[in-house]
């Protein structure tokens, strides 16, 4: 009985070697090791940037309460009845925030420096947290930067419940 010698022959089977899917594996480890703590590092940076924005708004809108109102809002944290949202300073939009938290002044009367604060609503991993002063700084929030008595000299004054500035004279 006689084989038939192309039935007999094995067809060569096609696919990858071992070495060409370690390689394969080893070059994408690479590039993730190198592109995920980058974007990481990006979306940190915008949500703080964001942050930074919103706390000026709501910092402005706070000091425009204490000029108008005679006290700044304490709210902890803000939400939709806060005395900025609900007398109009500013809107829900401009608060709502799916990575911080915002929160008012640390009193009403205006006693100390922090005017509004923005915190991660998950420590750690969302950022810094933030401070505005009178004076319309944004800083990092921390103990040496924020808790501060007395951050407004008196002929910046004008419109924080302090002592107005004197007019300057004039000399003829």
């Amino acid at each position: 009985m006689m084989r038939n010698r192309a039935a007999s022959r094995r067809e060569p089977v096609r696919g990858y070697t071992l070495i060409e899917m370690i390689i394969t594996v080893a070059v994408i480890c690479l590039l993730a090791a190198y592109g995920i703590p980058r974007y990481t590092r990006t979306v940190l940076e915008n949500r703080e940037n964001l942050a930074r924005a919103k706390l000026s708004m709501i910092a402005s809108a706070n000091q425009m309460r204490m000029g108008d109102k005679g006290s700044f809002d304490t709210s902890s944290p803000f939400n939709s009845s806060s005395l900025l949202v609900t007398e109009k300073y500013i809107t829900d939009q401009e608060w709502v925030s799916e990575a911080y938290n915002y929160y008012g002044a640390n009193n009403a009367t205006g006693s100390d420096c922090v005017v509004a604060r923005a915190r991660p609503k998950r420590a750690g991993l969302s950022g810094n947290s933030f401070c505005a002063d009178r004076l319309g700084n944004i800083k990092v929030d921390t103990l040496s930067s924020c808790n501060q008595p007395n951050c407004v000299p008196a002929e910046t004054a004008s419109f924080s419940g302090l002592a107005a500035p004197t007019a300057p004279t004039l000399i003829q």
